[in-house]
């Protein structure tokens, strides 16, 4: 999170954030459609604001579903800060596009990210239900996919962080092309690495992926490596 507003500047960033997405969107948007509370006290990370109900467009805070008793979360479309879904009832994203950090779906009844484009931060699917990430294309830091039933990657094209499929149901990398970091494979059924055209650190993986990756691998020092292909162009950025 970038935004560090004062309590009392509260209503007047509401104000002027309504009267800016009015005009850059041509969308009539009001101050109280949006949610602020991301003062220094809220960029702390332990600091989470508990959302019962639907009525925000816009979130500058970090903030969960805990206890909403919704099934859809119709009206939300950004999220400035962390989202989670904790024992939440709500099933279904509808108008989600870009969140700024964190996205947890542990524990959670949501089974696709809808329209969400743009995870700038990590999404973390621990234990969780949902089966395609859709539309997702972009998530800037780390993928937890570990004992979920995600079945297709959708969009995804690049992960700035490192990606766990342990004891996921995923198969395919799909179009992934770029993963910054470590890419945990061993415990996973994956059994084809899509698209992809970059890792940044080491791969993990069992000996039935040895075998089916090996023109794609090296190994140096006991360690296993992507054959990186250096000179693909892929796209880093994002749009929303």
């Amino acid at each position: 999170m970038k935004l560090d507003i004062k309590p009392e500047k509260y209503e007047e960033f509401k104000e002027y954030m309504a009267t800016k997405l009015t005009k850059e969107t041509g969308k009539l948007y009001l101050p109280e459609d949006i949610f602020v509370e991301c003062g220094k006290d809220a960029l702390d990370r332990c600091h989470v604001s508990n959302l019962k109900h639907d009525g925000f467009k816009y979130i500058f805070g970090c903030v969960e579903y805990r206890d909403c008793q919704l099934k859809t979360l119709e009206n939300l479309e950004y999220v400035d800060g962390n989202i989670s879904f904790p024992w939440s009832k709500i099933e279904a994203i509808k108008s989600l596009k870009y969140v700024s950090g964190n996205v947890y779906l542990m524990n959670s009844k949501i089974e696709d990210l809808g329209c969400l484009k743009v995870i700038e931060g990590s999404c973390d699917l621990y234990d969780s239900i949902i089966k395609s990430l859709n539309n997702l294309e972009y998530i800037g830091k780390f993928l937890n996919l570990s004992n979920s039933q995600l079945r297709d990657f959708g969009n995804l094209k690049y992960l700035g962080g490192c990606l766990n499929a342990g004891d996921s149901a995923i198969k395919t990398l799909s179009k992934l092309e770029y993963v910054g970091g470590d890419l945990f494979l061993e415990n996973s059924g994956v059994e084809d690495l899509g698209n992809l055209k970059y890792v940044g650190g080491k791969i993990f993986l069992n000996e039935r992926q040895k075998k089916l990756f090996a023109d794609k691998i090296f190994e140096d020092d006991g360690e296993y490596y992507f054959k990186n292909q250096y000179d693909a162009k892929i796209d880093s950025s994002f749009s929303i």
